[in-house]
């Protein structure tokens, strides 16, 4: 249901759903989920979010035991030090200038809310804001197509795929993911690593994390992109100062997650087994 919201009109959404459900692998897949998520047998499933745990439970009935294990991050690779010492050389190579920069990050552009990021952008330069948005992950001509059609040629910048996605993390001043379906969004978690203050909604999964103004901000229909243009028109007022607090609280809480830990207790629940 959150993935058809990909189409921006209702009819994309109707037609997308219909189609969903007329084909076999649909039907095949969910039978298969229930076969194994109510099995009896099963003694654990381990989710990476609370958001997932609540999905199984309503959808099956599970008898396992459910654990939650978050994902982890590399907080070496992610971190404040590393984004001090990259922020104006990458800015430099990319020709940010001094202009306030969104980050953004996805290998699948429609399902993690980039139509409406690219809506909330056009709103957002005819109220007379100024700012450029670096975008990396997916290099499909469509969304140069689109950048084009929506005047924001001059403030979007696709950087297509990465091999160190932390450059973009490091360059910018916020990051802004407006998922629109996601189990447990590492990109998430590796901005708030960095201490990038992060504009994300509920259903990227780890946005849980995120207290709503002080460790992030949150949109609670991603969709909605008049709702995602006041969350961004809200980073680009607060003083400096407030900004850097939040990617700071932002980052103490992505301390909890460090990546080695993560498969300790995944060893510890196959011991139980």
């Amino acid at each position: 249901k959150r993935s058809a919201y990909r189409y921006p009109s209702d009819l994309g959404r109707l037609l997308y759903l219909v189609k969903k459900k007329l084909l076999p692998s649909f039907w095949v897949t969910h039978f298969i989920e229930k076969m194994t998520f109510e099995s009896e047998s099963l003694k654990y499933l381990i989710v990476p979010t609370d958001f997932v745990r609540r999905q199984l439970q309503e959808l099956f009935s599970v008898k396992a035991e459910v654990v939650l294990i978050r994902n982890g991050v590399d907080l070496g690779r992610f971190s404040p030090a590393k984004r001090r010492e990259l922020y104006r050389k990458v800015r430099e190579k990319l020709s940010l200038g001094s202009e306030f920069v969104f980050g953004y990050v996805s290998t699948n552009f429609r399902l993690k809310g980039f139509e409406y990021l690219l809506r909330a952008c056009s709103f957002l330069k005819k109220k007379g804001y100024r700012f450029r948005l670096i975008a990396a992950g997916e290099s499909s001509p469509y969304w140069k197509r689109r950048v084009e059609r929506l005047g924001l040629s001059s403030e979007v910048l696709l950087l297509g795929r990465l091999k160190r996605v932390e450059e973009l993390y490091c360059a910018s001043d916020a990051l802004v993911y407006p998922s629109l379906f996601d189990a447990s969004s590492n990109v998430v978690l590796e901005a708030m690593a960095c201490a990038l203050p992060v504009i994300t909604s509920p259903y990227s999964g780890t946005g849980e994390l995120i207290e709503d103004g002080y460790s992030g901000f949150l949109v609670s229909r991603p969709e909605d992109y008049l709702e995602l243009a006041a969350r961004m028109e809200r980073v680009l007022n607060l003083p400096k100062a407030e900004l850097e607090e939040v990617g700071a609280r932002a980052r103490s809480e992505a301390e909890k997650y460090p990546q080695e830990e993560v498969f300790k207790k995944y060893e510890e629940i196959i011991k139980r087994v």
